[in-house]
């Protein structure tokens, strides 16, 4: 994307130089300590308090010493010239009128110009046909303080404006020329500008060496390649409503038309006639081009375009809904080295709105990343200007904002950045229906700070040394003078960064290693140079383990020999002499012990102990786990009783008895076993005898046809 250099300064420097002035009422200025852009105050109680401006309060006068600048237009003392204003950084020398290609003679540091020489007013068709409406005439210069108007058109007032630093060149347009009512193109301010030998006009970093048309910034440098000075892009306005104009970001697409010349060229200032066409447009407009020397006070962002080197920055929605987030940039070198920072506020001129009667909230943010300038679109610095909240404002109208604190973090921060010679702030807009546009070189950073006997740097010991165990305390103690501080401040991450306590010794318990910083610190007086010890971490180790055992086992731990599952801490120390521990989870596994009853017969056997066993008695057996632990099973046996017994048993001689399943008709002992109610064996002995058989004859007569009862039956026979 294009980069383009742009200027607005509606207003002059009234707002700076009246509040240094106002200041001076009640603080006196420490002139000794000026710089180009910086006022010191002394205040009633010693504190000093610094006006930071984005541009100029200062030139240096002839004997080297800056005096304030004044833009006030005086009688010349240089040849050939009515008018001169050399009480300023761009010194400037004004003819009696502009005929002849007379000029105005522009005077930096660096070189010289002349400009504003044969204005003409002209008329670009589409075609880029060029027209001549209107040139000037011979009139006479009309001075008002800093502002000599030539009346060379009857159209309107051809006008050079001398402010800090730079020169505004405006056609005070007080009606449309008739040749271009309703007419497109463009309407077209000339002027001649006058090159000494080898000086460059350059566009987009590239020297213009034939006709062209521009919508950038126009650079001139010298015959050595330097920057000498800078045309920004133009601005078109209503006099009487100066929101009502043309702002160049993006939309203006042509705003200037450079043809070479000898010793110079033909520089057309542009200006659409779609937009002084307009029927809402009121004259007279001001066509606005501007002399400047280089800087880089600030510039915005919007994420595809950028704008810097210039006096101007927005904060606005644009017409394509882009967020332009401005930055302004201060320089600091001024301020002392060894400067306490006690506050920070700025002061912010607002030269352009959409809409005087809408309000908006502008964020003033940090910039923590790279400052600019950024040389074109960088999204990183982008993303940057719309965090690091430091406070916001309500915007609304075309004003000067008063000084707005910008907190403590911002203390922080500028006493950070000290020695240096930079400090930057972005702007953006919450949730915008309008664009508000602010001017950087008008804008005062105001800091207010103390000069003290500071303490000096203190020594840093640690009790433990630099090494410490993991998880260890140490004391950390300073020593030195403290002179006007009233304490030690300690801090990690940085000089002033991260506060951890206050005292001659803190203690602190550090995990990994770090630097630690401490200074002498008051309300007025904060030291800019640390103490520091850095720590390193000696290792500690605690080192986990799992022992499993069997039940029954024991194992030393923690001191004592442990049988019961559970975790178990064991302290030990390195060769640093640092605690290491080692954690013991402690697994007890399953043993099994177990008791049984054995009840046999007696005469029977059963394998217990390792032998076969018949006798009644307790009998150990040992056996392994699956896990190789010790089981016992302890088995008691007993036998069951067994019987014998003895009976006699009586037959008749030739009678049989059943006896141990066999009919036994002989005299004798006979054994018969039977099993009990438990299956064991038992005896029962029996001695058979027999008794004797008798024949006895007894004889009986009965009568024919009797009977007798004899054999168990009725004999008649």
């Amino acid at each position: 994307m294009r980069k383009i250099y742009l200027s607005f300064a509606f207003l002059a420097m009234a707002s700076v130089t009246v509040t240094a002035g106002e200041k001076e009422k009640t603080e006196k200025e420490a002139k000794e300590l000026r710089t180009q852009n910086t006022k010191h105050f002394e205040k009633p109680d010693g504190k000093m308090s610094a006006l930071i401006s984005g541009g100029s309060l200062h030139y240096k006068d002839n004997q080297g010493k800056w005096q304030d600048i004044n833009t006030e237009i005086t009688a010349s003392t240089k040849p050939g010239f009515l008018y001169e204003n050399t009480t300023n950084n761009l010194k400037s020398y004004f003819p009696s009128s502009l005929s002849s290609g007379n000029g105005i003679k522009v005077v930096s540091d660096d070189g010289e110009i002349t400009i504003g020489a044969s204005p003409e007013i002209l008329w670009i068709d589409k075609n880029q046909k060029i027209f001549s409406i209107e040139k000037g005439n011979n009139t006479e210069a009309l001075l008002t303080n800093n502002n000599i108007s030539f009346t060379c058109f009857s159209h309107g007032n051809y006008e050079f404006i001398t402010e800090a630093d730079r020169i505004k060149n405006n056609l005070i347009l007080n009606h449309l020329p008739s040749a271009v009512a309703g007419k497109s193109g463009y309407l077209g301010l000339s002027e001649i500008i006058r090159l000494p030998a080898g000086y460059t006009i350059h566009s987009n970093g590239k020297a213009i060496r034939s006709e062209t048309t521009v919508n950038t910034a126009l650079i001139v440098k010298n015959q050595f390649g330097k920057e000498v000075f800078v045309i920004p892009l133009p601005e078109a306005y209503e006099q009487a409503d100066q929101s009502q104009s043309i702002y160049a970001d993006g939309n203006w697409n042509t705003t200037y038309r450079i043809i070479p010349a000898n010793n110079g060229f033909q520089l057309i200032t542009l200006v659409p006639l779609d937009w002084l066409n307009a029927p809402s447009r009121n004259f007279p407009v001001v066509i606005d081009p501007i002399i400047t020397i280089p800087g880089n006070f600030g510039g915005w962002q919007n994420g595809s375009g950028s704008v810097e080197g210039n006096p101007t920055t927005f904060v606005f929605t644009g017409l394509s809904g882009q967020n332009y987030r401005s930055w302004i940039r201060f320089d600091i070198s001024a301020i002392p080295n060894l400067a306490t920072i006690l506050n920070v506020e700025v002061e912010l001129l607002m030269n352009g709105t959409s809409n005087a009667n809408t309000t908006e909230t502008i964020e003033i943010n940090a910039v923590s990343g790279i400052y600019g300038p950024y040389g074109g679109i960088n999204l990183a610095a982008y993303a940057d200007f719309a965090t690091g909240l430091y406070t916001t404002f309500q915007a609304t109208a075309i004003q000067t904002y008063p000084f707005i604190s910008l907190g403590a973090n911002a203390n922080s921060d500028l006493q950070s950045k000290l020695p240096s010679n930079q400090f930057q702030i972005a702007m953006s807009i919450v949730s915008p229906s309008t664009w508000k546009r602010f001017t950087s070189n008008l804008s005062t950073l105001r800091v207010d700070y103390s000069l003290c006997n500071q303490a000096s740097t203190p020594l840093v010991n640690s009790n433990n040394g630099t090494s410490v165990c993991s998880g260890a305390s140490t004391i950390l103690s300073a020593t030195g003078n403290l002179n006007d501080a009233t304490h030690w401040q300690w801090y990690t991450s940085s000089c002033g960064g991260t506060p951890i306590g206050q005292g001659d010794s803190i203690v602190v318990n550090p995990t990994t290693a770090t630097t630690y910083y401490v200074r002498g610190e008051s309300t007025t007086c904060t030291s800019t140079t640390c103490g520091s010890i850095s720590l390193t971490i000696l290792p500690s180790y605690n080192i986990p383990q799992s022992i499993t055992i069997c039940g029954g086992d024991s194992v030393l731990l923690d001191g004592n020999y442990q049988k019961n599952a559970g975790t178990y801490a064991d302290q030990y120390a390195t060769t640093s002499g640092c605690d290491s521990i080692i954690t013991t989870t402690l697994n007890v596994l399953p043993s099994y012990h177990w008791n049984e009853t054995v009840t046999m017969c007696p005469g029977d056997s059963i394998m217990l102990a390792g032998s076969y066993q018949k006798t009644a008695g307790i009998y150990t057996d040992y056996y392994y786990t699956t896990d190789n632990c010790d089981s016992i099973k302890v088995t008691e046996v007993d036998l069951y009783p067994t019987y014998s017994f003895f009976d006699y048993a009586f037959i008749c001689d030739g009678d049989s008895i059943l006896i141990g399943g066999v009919y036994r008709k002989n005299f004798g002992v006979y054994e018969e076993p039977y099993a009990t109610v438990n299956g064991c064996d038992s005896i029962y002995t029996i001695e058979l005898l027999l008794n004797p058989k008798y024949l006895i004859n007894i004889p009986v007569v009965i009568c024919m046809g009797d009977s007798v009862l004899a054999g168990g039956a009725y004999q008649k026979t």
